[in-house]
């Protein structure tokens, strides 16, 4: 069992995914959410600085927490700068911190400031181990992936995107490869992301631009039948992997199973380094 915990208005909204599975314990944290053994609400307001002096005690509320936890929050939202109250309460050391970060064009600057300190700590904190691993999307990469949607139905196809990418991985690390190489991973590579893989297709659709990747891991979903009638596939596979490789990166791949008609790849990036952004954007 994985512990979902949602910060706000998108991190809520994504656990409501993941709650619809019963593989996941799922907690909330958000403006006017009513306090229950899974919710805790907060008033709205006027400023971040506001959010982190009011956020309500978290010790009991996350006390029954065992096990790894995934950690769903947007920068984009003032409510972000709790960010690092409630992981002091909830094992960081086994949590996964799924940090969206927004459009900062669409920030005022005040926004804008307390995103980038939201950022930049928790990456120093998955750097010197205080969390597990810091897992970045961008709206700006995932808008690209999804490709041109409408209006209505555009949120619910950015959440989609990135709770079927965590589910899926979550999915395949607990579950039996047929197939699996794997290289010594690198335990200080903990600023990750996702990307979304076509064997017909030389791009990646990469979910965030890490820079300095380290290591990718490869996370093949593959309809049994082409599992076993395709006698070439083993071979797509290892040149789709090779030729997104450079020297210094480490690379493994693990292929599964599955039921779908279509293959579900996914490639998780992961770095050691500090990630830079052009904060004129």
């Amino acid at each position: 069992m994985i512990n979902i915990i949602g910060i706000g208005e998108m991190g809520c909204k994504l656990a409501t995914e993941f709650a619809k599975s019963e593989h996941y314990d799922v907690y909330k944290i958000g403006i006017g959410l009513p306090k229950n053994k899974r919710s805790r609400g907060m008033k709205k307001q006027t400023c971040a600085e506001k959010y982190e002096q009011n956020c309500p005690p978290m010790k009991h509320f996350l006390k029954e927490l065992s096990g790894r936890s995934i950690l769903l929050v947007n920068g984009g939202e003032a409510i972000s700068a709790i960010t690092l109250r409630v992981l002091e309460n909830c094992r960081p050391w086994a949590t996964t911190v799924a940090y969206i970060e927004p459009d900062r064009s669409s920030l005022n600057e005040e926004a804008k400031l307390q995103e980038k300190m939201v950022f930049n700590v928790l990456q120093e904190y998955a750097r010197s181990g205080a969390i597990g691993q810091l897992l970045l999307f961008s709206v700006k990469n995932l808008e690209q992936a999804m490709g041109d949607v409408p209006i209505i139905g555009y949120e619910e196809t950015l959440l989609r995107y990135i709770f079927s990418s965590l589910n899926l991985i979550n999915y395949f690390e607990h579950s039996t490869p047929v197939l699996s190489v794997d290289s010594d991973s690198v335990d200080y590579s903990r600023i990750m992301t996702i990307s979304m893989v076509s064997l017909d297709d030389p791009e990646e659709r990469v979910f965030f631009d890490l820079a300095d990747v380290r290591e990718r891991m490869y996370y093949c979903g593959i309809n049994e039948n082409e599992l076993r009638n395709d006698n070439k596939l083993l071979s797509k596979i290892k040149e789709k992997i090779d030729s997104q490789r450079t020297p210094e990166q480490r690379t493994s791949y693990r292929v599964y199973s599955t039921t779908y008609e279509e293959p579900h790849i996914f490639c998780v990036q992961s770095s050691a380094m500090i990630q830079k952004r052009d904060e004129s954007a």
